[in-house]
């Protein structure tokens, strides 16, 4: 009896084991460092996504379910993974019917034209993000042609990340939890296009693996009860792809599936190549907005048959609202340190939640015009007026340190990252402070102005640090 229960007490210990250790080691990168559209998608509630968008990086990065939130009420969701090919997409697109049923469902066309294994990284975004046991076996099976063992166990692949682990590896990233799979750049590359590409006639004969795949998604559309529709994203296409496109839209046609072409579309949608990339692939948050936008009128308009429900205001969807409000404090990451003077700063700043601010104050220096501004955020005015160093969170004074007086202030902004104040004695007109995140020395400053440490508690970073002076 004594050596089963060992045997049976070492099982438990190692199954334990093994499971922390697959937990850290494992993929958590669809979309970029520690973004996953895969873990957004299984932190979703039963039935809640009506509109469900299936691609590559064309789609997280062109198609932003928070302007489909805000603007029609329409719970969307981006399942894309970078380098989305066929047979990845049928199998995403049968994981989540498991738990979701869209009243419609649109599919990057890209894939059709899309060169498999091109990029390794991609081929274990799309194999190992998958859980569902069946769907998984099955999209190796027909990816590889054979079952193949390193993506079957995983742990052959993901046991090589050891020197790239992070602490999200260890602590889960909130992002990777709400956020509805769209991918925000500000990045802003413009570039020519070549239209010519765009209007060309010469056709490829559809490929047999082309007409089985649109005939298994037509097919998953007809049994499960969701409109289908193709997309293309803008995109710089070449002509080879041109060409295979071009033999597809016939069949298409004759099967009555729609298609949103956006190359054709750009001058209805409004996009600007000059604005509107971040590179001659891919739509930036401004190009986005446009194109997601665009598919809102219609599905409202032109699919009004679809009947999509405006869910605003319904507790059970509040992974939008979170959704959109992470995506007010990337423009908040965005603009700011670019804001030139207190008054739009602290404007900026005391427009949201979950933002912690350290405000450094000369008292000879914070005029009345700044202490008005600085309400904004919450510093009292008496505060504002005699100076020294203020820590506020969403409105409230954590911590306050006059000039002359010394002391030392530590708040934990989350698991990662704990806040470091120091107050240190200097003259009548200056204010000296330390401020550390962690190990992370950000300022030792004796100066004679206006400083914010603004530290971003939604996206878990420093998102600037600025000095106004008179």
């Amino acid at each position: 009896m004594k050596k089963w229960f060992r045997a049976a007490a070492f099982a438990v210990v190692l199954s334990v084991a093994v499971s922390f250790t697959y937990h850290v080691l494992s993929w958590k990168d669809t979309m970029g460092p520690h973004l996953s559209s895969a873990q957004q998608f299984y932190a979703t509630g039963r039935d809640l996504i009506d509109v469900l968008f299936i691609g590559s990086s064309h789609v997280y990065g062109g198609i932003n379910p928070d302007v489909l939130w805000r603007e029609f009420g329409i719970s969307s969701f981006d399942l894309a993974v970078s380098g989305q090919d066929k047979d990845s997409s049928y199998y995403y697109l049968k994981e989540a019917l498991r738990t979701q049923s869209p009243k419609v469902v649109f599919v990057d066309l890209y894939a059709a034209a899309f060169e498999k294994g091109a990029v390794e990284g991609n081929v274990y975004r799309n194999m190992i993000s998958i859980r569902g046991f069946d769907n998984s076996v099955h999209l190796i099976r027909d990816y590889f042609g054979a079952y193949d063992t390193d993506y079957l166990l995983r742990w052959p692949i993901i046991h090589t990340r050891y020197h790239e682990l992070e602490p999200y590896d260890f602590v889960q990233y909130p992002f990777s939890i709400y956020g509805r799979g769209f991918c925000c750049r500000y990045t802003i590359s413009p570039f020519e296009p070549d239209l010519d590409t765009y209007h060309m006639e010469e056709a490829t004969p559809i490929s047999d693996s082309n007409r089985a795949w649109i005939d298994g998604l037509y097919e998953l559309s007809r049994r499960s009860g969701f409109s289908l529709v193709f997309l293309q994203m803008p995109y710089q296409v070449l002509d080879t792809e041109q060409t295979i496109f071009n033999g597809i839209y016939p069949y298409l046609e004759e099967k009555g599936i729609p298609l949103l072409q956006f190359n054709d579309l750009a001058g209805e949608v409004g996009l600007d190549y000059t604005q509107d990339f971040m590179d001659y692939g891919h739509l930036n948050i401004f190009g986005a907005a446009k194109a997601t936008r665009y598919i809102g009128n219609y599905l409202t308009m032109e699919r009004s048959d679809l009947e999509l429900p405006d869910h605003r205001g319904d507790k059970a969807y509040e992974v939008w609202d979170l959704s959109a409000e992470y995506g007010d404090h990337l423009a908040l990451w965005e603009l700011l340190p670019a804001t030139e003077t207190p008054e739009t700063y602290a404007g900026a700043i005391g427009a949201l939640r979950h933002v912690t601010t350290v405000l450094v104050m000369s008292r000879m220096a914070v005029s009345d015009q700044w202490v008005n501004a600085l309400t904004l955020i919450g510093a009292p005015p008496e505060m504002c007026a005699a100076g020294g160093i203020c820590v506020i969170r969403d409105g409230k004074v954590l911590a306050w340190f006059p000039p002359q007086e010394e002391g030392v202030f530590n708040y934990d902004l989350n698991k990662l990252h704990t806040l470091h104040v120091r107050s240190r004695c200097s003259d009548d007109r200056a204010v000296n402070a330390e401020v550390e995140i962690g190990t992370e020395w950000i300022w030792n400053t004796d100066f004679d102005g206006l400083g914010f440490y603004v530290y971003d508690n939604m996206i878990e970073t420093l998102i600037d640090a600025h000095v106004f002076t008179q």
